[in-house]
């Protein structure tokens, strides 16, 4: 386990292989598995075991790669899954997220750290004309956590994929409720489901407390430039705000009894030889004022 550290903040990341860090989902590179603010608040939580799929492990802040490579290949050959390894397709469906593949053939992650940065360069397994090396640099500075992604096409065909990062969010450790709001600048006058345990705000969406298993909600229609978004648990006494330094392909957020999972869309085309290039910011806040006596 690596932990970087700031005077603020303590940020835990988990090997590529080591636990939670096991998946055939996630980017093994840059797993985020524990943040806490001011030796005091936590924000990270845990996929939902108790969905209508079986859990795929997701834990904290937690990248994941998507492509169409799984659909174009025959069953028992391989294709890439990006930030993982090369999979072997085991029946005519195209590659499912839920699934504990038999036969991965994990890609090469290398990292060094200090205190405050960590570099993982995850290396290409050439399959099928694709060849990705991806570079991801993790930094603490203050209350600030910058995630910097590098990809670049060392294959012969171009990639064409969506990237995104599962914010698994709980502020606190607290509990879905109308104290959770969720807000960006960028989003006016919203609408909201009236089936679904939200309400909406002139910015943003206001939660409720639900027994449902899951809920989510798509914002496909907001596309700015760059994206600005904000999480706070008023009971908490906390936040997070997050800033995407690129144009969002899609936004969802989905929620459990536990959590709320803001995840934004990233659709690439890259050449071969070409590299793209892409930063996400968060900031942590706490409002309260604690005291030791």
């Amino acid at each position: 386990m690596i932990t970087l550290k700031s005077n603020r903040l303590r940020v835990r990341i988990a090997e590529p292989g080591e636990a939670p860090n096991q998946t055939h989902r996630f980017d093994r590179a840059g797993f985020i598995s524990e943040i806490q603010l001011d030796d005091w608040i936590s924000f990270c939580a845990s996929e939902p075991e108790n969905l209508s799929h079986p859990c795929t492990g997701g834990r904290g802040l937690c990248c994941e790669f998507k492509t169409d490579a799984g659909g174009e290949c025959a069953v028992g050959e391989y294709f890439p899954k990006l930030g993982v390894g090369l999979i072997r397709k085991e029946d005519d469906c195209d590659y499912v997220f839920h699934r504990r593949y038999r036969d991965v053939i994990p890609f090469s992650t290398a990292f060094s750290a200090n205190e405050s940065a960590a570099t993982f360069t995850t290396q290409p397994l050439p399959c099928r004309g694709y060849a990705v090396r991806t570079v991801r640099r993790i930094e603490v500075e203050e209350n600030r956590l910058t995630l910097h992604a590098e990809l670049t096409n060392t294959g012969d065909r171009t990639v064409i994929a969506a990237e995104y990062c599962h914010n698994f969010i709980s502020i606190g450790g607290l509990p879905l409720s109308s104290a959770y709001c969720w807000e960006s600048p960028q989003l006016n006058s919203p609408t909201t489901d009236p089936a679904l345990p939200v309400q909406a705000t002139e910015h943003g969406f206001r939660f409720a407390e639900t027994n449902r298993i899951a809920f989510a909600f798509r914002l496909d229609f907001l596309r700015p430039p760059e994206l600005d978004w904000r999480l706070s648990n008023a009971i908490a006494g906390a936040s997070v705000c997050a800033h995407e330094s690129f144009m969002p392909d899609g936004i969802q957020i989905w929620s459990s009894g536990h959590m709320i999972c803001p995840e934004v869309f990233h659709n690439m085309q890259v050449a071969p030889g070409e590299t793209h290039a892409w930063t996400r910011t968060y900031r942590f806040e706490q409002e309260k004022v604690i005291t030791t006596r």
